[in-house]
């Protein structure tokens, strides 16, 4: 069974190399960007290490509300990466 990983500010610095470190380990991975560009940017970065995940768009400083409103989201692209892997 894979792991899954939340990477917060999956689009640079850190987190972007934390991002490309765990693909590499095959972790199924869910970013968080503040800007569409660092969505596509996160989005790239797994198709271009033939990794799982999603790339998803807010802001965590306005706490766990955000997160809460993620769950939908996250545990749908999970399913559906679960159910329909990557090739």
């Amino acid at each position: 069974m894979k792991k899954i990983a939340f990477i917060s500010g999956g689009s640079r610095g850190i987190g972007h190399a934390i991002l490309k470190k765990l693909l590499k380990e095959n972790y199924i991975t869910i970013a968080s960007t503040t800007t569409s560009n660092g969505a596509d940017k996160i989005n790239n970065t797994i198709s271009d290490l033939n990794g799982e995940g999603v790339a998803v768009i807010g802001d965590l400083l306005h706490g766990l509300k955000i997160i809460h409103s993620w769950e939908k989201i996250i545990i749908e692209k999970i399913w559906e990466i679960a159910r329909y892997p990557c090739s």
